[in-house]
């Protein structure tokens, strides 16, 4: 056990939240949905899941399970609001993609304005160890400059 006053204790205060999930596009939809038993998972027919490239006999293996979740707008990402050359923008993780949309959003709802502050750089510092581009793979995340996702960039 510790005694009192070896860990600094801190405030935090949520401003701003936002997210995409199965069914709902925004954290408010999703409590929503929960709130009314909304069913997000869906049944995918043969024919949808042979378009997917699902192997045929894996339908066949009366195990496989033909249902599951769909993210809305997954594959809208906009590139030059974000910073991202056509090439970064396919070869970035989808997750990440819509990580970086989420903390855009979650920044405007919490009222923040463009200019970069202490928490605005934590952000950033974590968008930067995690591109998967050749530049932010051979720069140093020490040595990164950081601009604002609030203001529509990552960092370079």
């Amino acid at each position: 056990m510790s005694s009192p006053g070896i860990f600094a204790m801190e405030e935090v205060a949520i401003i701003g939240m936002a997210g995409r999930f199965p069914g709902a596009n925004s954290v408010d939809e999703l409590w929503r949905n929960l709130r009314d038993g909304v069913e997000s998972v869906v049944s995918f027919t043969d024919e949808d899941l042979l378009a997917a490239g699902v192997d045929p006999a894996l339908l066949a293996d009366p195990n496989y399970v033909k249902a599951g979740t769909v993210l809305e707008g997954a594959d809208l990402f906009d590139a030059a609001f974000f910073g991202f050359n056509p090439r970064e923008a396919e070869i970035t993780d989808p997750q990440h993609r819509l990580f970086l949309e989420c903390s855009h959003q979650a920044l405007e709802l919490a009222g923040r304005p463009a200019g970069l502050s202490r928490s605005d750089r934590r952000v950033c510092r974590l968008n930067h160890e995690h591109l998967p581009s050749e530049q932010s793979v051979q720069e140093s995340p020490g040595d990164a400059k950081c601009q604002p996702i609030a203001g529509g960039h990552r960092p370079r």
